[in-house]
């Protein structure tokens, strides 16, 4: 675990996605020690999380995966050999996997590398162009202290002043057709994800010298590992700021009040129909 995911001073976008889905295991996880009896310690990571954090590693970061990770040759994890190599790995720093997901890893991450229009892309960047990998950012948000860490910037001047800036994320994906991507782009808010790294960015540099983008790679979690390339609309990001702005303002009042409940978030406890069209 690094400072930065257990430095909890500061906000992040996934602590405010916490934060969305129930406050008082935002305040349980996050706020109270983990010496006190109702703290609640975050579930240990799932395969199909560590396969994307691996693709990840091997697309974007581009960094030697034992650093990170500790690969075990096991045919599963229920084994007496699993549950030694993990306490092994824990005791390291790093995170136990089997072979054969980092196998599947390494065949998404070829897949999505050999992608022509993800080729192109990188391709077509120019030569002078400045690239900062798992960039870690604090900044002074509105209402709270903030923080993010973004998996890929891309900077390059378009003239003498101003710049384009890219952030370039992967997404594993069960689908990565447009339709289908496009419904778990706004299903499982990464427009949020984009706007809080946006907003890092724009206190870190000049923000009316710069155009930002957004691009996605998403690629495929079961064969045949195929792969997309995704310029994100700003109207996405429009759409994120609002939701931003709002758990923005109620987190910072929880931090006030300490009532972490869902009634004081909310503010009222009345179930009308109007409430349940709204949600229609």
């Amino acid at each position: 675990m690094t400072d930065y995911y257990s430095n909890y001073n500061y906000v992040s976008q996934s602590m405010l996605k916490v934060f969305a889905e129930s406050p008082e295991l935002y305040f349980r996880r996050f706020v109270l020690k983990p010496d006190d009896p109702r703290h609640i310690a975050e579930k240990p990571a799932t395969d199909a999380m560590i396969l994307g954090r691996i693709v990840h590693s091997l697309l974007l970061e581009q960094g030697p995966l034992d650093k990170e990770f500790h690969i075990v040759d096991l045919p599963n994890r229920q084994s007496n050999a699993w549950k030694a190599e993990a306490a092994n790995a824990k005791e390291w720093g790093k995170t136990p996997v089997l072979a054969s997901v980092v196998k599947t890893a390494c065949i998404m991450a070829d897949s999505a590398r050999s992608n022509p229009h993800v080729q192109a892309f990188f391709d077509e960047l120019p030569d002078e162009c400045s690239e900062l990998r798992e960039q870690e950012i604090y900044w002074q948000g509105e209402f709270l202290p903030k923080k993010a860490k973004i998996d890929h910037v891309i900077a390059h001047n378009i003239d003498g002043n101003n710049k384009i800036v890219s952030v370039v994320e992967l997404k594993t994906t069960n689908d990565p057709t447009i339709d289908a991507f496009t419904r778990q782009y706004f299903n499982m808010n990464y427009g949020v994800q984009a706007a809080w790294y946006e907003e890092g960015l724009k206190a870190h540099v000049k923000a009316d010298l710069c155009f930002f983008q957004h691009f996605v790679i998403a690629v495929r979690n079961t064969e045949p590992y195929d792969a997309a390339l995704y310029h994100v609309d700003t109207e996405f990001l429009k759409i994120a700021r609002n939701f931003l702005d709002r758990q923005e303002r109620v987190l910072a009042k929880c931090y006030q009040s300490q009532d972490w409940t869902l009634n004081g978030v909310q503010g009222h406890s009345l179930l009308t129909p109007e409430k349940w069209m709204e949600n229609k």
